[in-house]
């Protein structure tokens, strides 16, 4: 479980709009604004700039996605 930065290009879009499980075979477990953590339950939930996201997956997939950022 890690926490990172929202990458630039996700904000404004949906989690199904970028397919953040297909694309990096990561789950994300909630999001973090200031000192709040918020489970992740919906698809349709936009990423916010400055936001950070609370990730669950393999060690090589979730390196493979902080680097996207």
């Amino acid at each position: 479980i890690l926490e990172i930065e929202t990458p630039d290009e996700w904000v404004g879009k949906t989690v199904s709009q970028v397919d953040v499980r297909q694309r990096y075979n990561v789950n994300i477990l909630g999001v973090k604004m200031g000192d709040e953590i918020e489970p992740l339950l919906n698809a349709d939930y936009k990423f916010a700039p400055k936001s950070h996201l609370i990730i669950a997956g393999d060690k090589k997939d979730s390196i493979r996605l902080m680097d996207k950022g």
